[in-house]
């Protein structure tokens, strides 16, 4: 027993506990490496999104039927490559098309009827003209002859009162008086006579002037109303030929039709129908949904950011990376959008397409381990507490 023992104390007095410092230095080494990482290091934190996707820089345009009708023809077809206006489907417009020539039928008639009215109205013009001019002449010859029968009977008239002189001196006969008194009377009725023909001759022409301008005044009405009927079926005209243009559906951009729905010849659509969607041609970029407490004040251009696509398994492929652009100030329905521009997207071995989903991460910011757990305490301490536990 006092051998062992003698042992023990030869053993201890050997070690020293050389073994046991050196475990407790290694230990306190760790313990400082640790708790300098812990209050000195920096981690990435990230944000995670609620959604995301490749969208190209345009809008998808969603192709859709603006009225009701069968279907014609339809070339809408997955992946198909379209220029702006090119006809993807078109719809029966025979009834719109059949009154549209019934009424371009009505404008050509209308057509023809105002230009004879107008040719009429050109004559009428023409007539009116030559017979102001025609009455004007026959006017100025009147006047003119009852001008000299005017002066006619004055110069018998004179003559008339020398005679009378000389008949009171004795130098002429009473019968010869009374002859140049009968000349006098002849010439002065001659003379009103011609008046009264003057003044008829201008009440005919008034009444024949005012004749032929209400003929011209008509026809120039009917020509107004050949034109304001004209006007009217134009019109028509435009509204069905818009119709008919809304039986052809076109590509309103150029791109790839993206999806589509099955039409079948004879098939009936309504108004507003889904047909089908372009993606327009151009550069992919990324688009996310995130919690507008993920979102605002902490994401912000510059950022940077990678892409998890689903259904390629990031180990494999790797993530693809990419840059905060824009970021929406207002949520719509209770989500934040960002868009994220891409940083190399050949880099990545996959071909980068609309609508590829996944999902998206952003470093918003680098924090010591320590601030990390702190800020989680935080968030337990300042969390409410549920009515049940008070």
């Amino acid at each position: 027993m006092s051998t062992s023992f003698s042992r023990s104390l030869r053993s201890l007095e050997a070690d020293r506990f050389r073994w046991s410092l050196l475990g407790i230095a290694g230990g306190g080494f760790l313990l400082a490496i640790w708790l300098g990482w812990f209050f000195l290091a920096k981690v990435a934190l990230y944000e995670v999104s609620v959604a995301a996707r490749l969208e190209v820089g345009q809008e998808p345009h969603e192709v859709m039927s603006l009225v009701s009708g069968r279907v014609l023809r339809s070339t809408v077809e997955l992946d198909r490559e379209v220029d702006v206006g090119d006809l993807l489907v078109e719809l029966d417009a025979e009834e719109v098309r059949f009154e549209l020539e019934e009424k371009r039928a009505e404008v050509s008639g209308l057509s023809e009827q105002l230009v004879q009215v107008r040719r009429e109205i050109v004559a009428q013009d023409q007539a009116l003209a030559d017979s102001r001019q025609t009455a004007q002449v026959a006017l100025e010859e009147s006047r003119a002859l009852y001008q000299e029968a005017l002066e006619a009977a004055r110069f018998a008239e004179q003559e008339t009162q020398r005679q009378e002189s000389l008949r009171d001196e004795g130098l002429l006969s009473t019968a010869e008086a009374d002859a140049a008194q009968t000349v006098h009377r002849q010439k002065l009725k001659a003379a009103e006579a011609l008046q009264r023909s003057l003044d008829r001759m201008e009440g005919d022409r008034r009444i024949e002037i005012s004749e032929k301008e209400a003929e011209v005044e008509a026809a120039r009405g009917r020509a107004a109303r050949f034109e304001s009927d004209a006007r009217r079926l134009e019109a028509n005209i435009s509204g069905l030929e818009y119709d008919v243009s809304l039986h052809t559906v076109r590509a309103p951009v150029a791109g790839r039709i993206g999806d589509r729905t099955s039409l079948r010849v004879g098939e009936f659509v309504e108004k507003g129908q889904h047909l089908g969607t372009v993606i327009p041609s151009g550069d992919v970029r990324v688009v996310a949904e995130f919690a507008p407490s993920s979102a605002l004040g902490r994401i912000q251009p510059g950022q940077k950011a990678k892409l998890r696509l689903s259904g390629f398994s990031w180990v494999q492929y790797g993530s693809v990376p990419v840059t905060v652009n824009r970021v929406g100030k207002e949520p719509q329905n209770g989500t934040v959008r960002v868009e994220l521009a891409l940083d190399d997207p050949s880099a990545f071995p996959v071909s980068l397409n609309h609508g590829l989903p996944g999902t998206l991460e952003v470093e918003v910011e680098r924090i010591s381990p320590a601030a990390l757990v702190l800020r989680a305490a935080g968030n337990i301490v300042s969390a409410p507490v549920p009515s049940e536990a008070r």
